[in-house]
């Protein structure tokens, strides 16, 4: 029988199954890697708003306590014109140096007429029976329960907010007049976007009873979609996280945010060149050391030399240039934040930096090279001694490899690893 011959396609395909099953894998580890980190940051933004919506009610509730206070304390045998005198308004002064940042103590008698406030009367606000928070408390009066109305137009003043009042009653329980304060809607919402809000925040203050809004803004520093943004989408989670919170009156505190609205533009690129640095790093690992023809005999010492002698702490790619480009696994924190750093200026503290210096230059690989490092931005120039095994990278003129801690460097305050 005659020898058949087997086309080269056919004995080549066990091979290329097994690379493409190998990069797959790295891939699906890298990706698995950024949906981590995703995650992460998604979830410190979502607990930065439920910590922000607590706190918006807890200032508001803050505030309603100190008004009730205030209030409480006008009698109803001073809730006649004639008692609007100056030591009535002294004593509502003394009231009301706690109510910051209500704008002032009012009070009016059965009818709607003015008795005493801490703010000068305005034309025409000397009879008040007409607004719609007076008759809302005449045409139903609960001594000792406060009124929280917005929209409402200030007693004593321009301008639109917030009413807080509280009703007053005689000794027989009758209704006797109104006592409270008023918050314009820049103080009210002073009390409504805490620090802690992450930017670009929509905050909406809604009516619980049929959920119309009765507030919007907005917190400045919004953030440009990105990339992340869809590969959070692409993640199964949402792009903007939201908190709500019931306020004291009726009213609902609802905020959204941006998912990554607090991830630094440092912090982005850490993850862009993360996810491939591990790619590459696993994709070495996996690649196997024989080949076939000329290129076996040139690959195997250099994947050789990129093995390390030690297990990795870190892995690093440098640009031609000798730039950080990337950087993963247990890196130092300063060296992350740095990315982009020349980091032959790291090491040049070094005597045989210029060994680093060269294998770039020649694209040669790097075998066991021990250098003291300067971690950039670090306090009292901390320096750490570690062990570089690297290789280039094809098409680039870059170099990738990794970095194993071998100890303290003169002078350096480090004395473990980081944990």
């Amino acid at each position: 029988m005659a020898d058949v011959a087997v086309p080269r396609s056919a004995w080549l395909k066990p091979f290329i199954g097994l690379q493409a099953l190998r990069a797959a894998m790295a891939l699906l580890l890298a990706a698995g890697w950024v949906t981590l980190e995703l995650y992460t940051v998604r979830a410190d933004t979502a607990a930065k708003a439920a910590d922000a919506a607590a706190t918006a009610r807890s200032d508001v509730e803050s505030l309603i306590d100190r008004a009730s206070a205030a209030a409480v304390q006008m009698q109803a045998s001073e809730a006649s014109p004639g008692n609007g005198g100056v030591a009535l308004t002294a004593r509502m002064l003394h009231l009301e140096r706690g109510l910051q940042p209500a704008r002032s103590l009012f009070l009016y008698d059965a009818k709607g007429r003015f008795v005493a406030a801490t703010l000068p009367l305005l034309p025409g606000e000397d009879d008040v029976s007409r607004s719609p928070w007076f008759r809302a408390a005449a045409r139903d009066p609960q001594p000792g329960v406060m009124i929280i109305i917005a929209g409402t137009h200030a007693p004593l003043s321009d301008g639109d907010g917030v009413m807080i009042a509280r009703t007053i009653a005689d000794r027989a329980g009758a209704f006797a007049g109104v006592a409270g304060t008023f918050v314009s809607w820049s103080a009210f919402r002073t009390l409504l976007s805490p620090d802690s809000l992450p930017p670009g925040t929509q905050v909406a203050v809604l009516d619980g009873a049929d959920g119309a809004p009765v507030l919007r803004f907005s917190v400045a520093g919004n953030r440009a979609a990105t990339w992340l943004d869809t590969a959070l989408s692409w993640a199964g989670e949402a792009r903007n996280v939201s908190a709500t919170v019931a306020l004291p009156g009726g009213f609902e505190w609802h905020a959204t945010a941006g998912a990554l609205a607090e991830l630094s533009a440092a912090e982005e690129r850490v993850i862009l060149w993360g996810a491939p640095v591990i790619a590459a790093g696993l994709l070495a690992a996996f690649a196997p050391c024989r080949r076939t023809g000329s290129k076996a005999d040139a690959q195997a010492p250099l994947a050789r030399r990129a093995a390390p002698a030690l297990e990795p702490d870190w892995l690093w790619e440098l640009d031609a240039a000798g730039r950080l480009v990337g950087v993963g696994g247990n890196a130092p924190q300063p060296l992350i934040a740095a990315a982009g750093v020349n980091f032959l200026d790291l090491v040049a503290g070094d005597i045989r930096s210029s060994d680093l210096r060269d294998a770039i230059g020649r694209r040669a690989p790097l075998d066991n090279l021990e250098l003291s490092l300067a971690l950039p931005c670090a306090a009292g120039g901390s320096r750490r001694r570690i062990l570089l095994n690297g290789r280039p990278v094809e098409n680039t003129g870059g170099f990738w490899g990794t970095a194993v801690e071998v100890g303290a460097a003169p002078g350096s305050d480090w004395q473990a690893r980081d944990s």
